[in-house]
């Protein structure tokens, strides 16, 4: 038979539980942050990477608005050349037909 136990040592095994469980959690809580902390730096090292290309892309559209501007007015052009060069045919051929 084994002697009862005295209630100060179930006490102290009580607290010495407590301790663990709570440094568990403690050391969980710690290890997550570390998780987190890794994650943002992620997301903030690239964000920066986006700053620095964004600059470079702003000048790249604003490059293609300029050759869209360009390309539209010779378009332009383009569409009155043909109209002037459609109505002297017509002429033209009015012309060969009533000499």
């Amino acid at each position: 038979m084994t002697p009862p136990k005295d209630r100060n040592s179930m006490g102290f095994v009580a607290y010495v539980s407590l301790a663990l469980a709570l440094s568990a959690q403690g050391g969980a809580a710690i290890w997550w942050a570390g998780i987190i902390n890794t994650r943002v730096a992620m997301i903030e090292r690239q964000l920066d990477d986006l700053a620095m290309i964004r600059p470079e892309q702003i000048r790249d559209v604003a490059e293609a608005l300029r050759a869209i501007a360009v390309i539209e007015e010779r378009m332009i052009r383009l569409d009155e050349n043909i109209a002037r060069i459609g109505a002297a045919v017509g002429r033209l051929e009015q012309q060969d037909r009533n000499p």
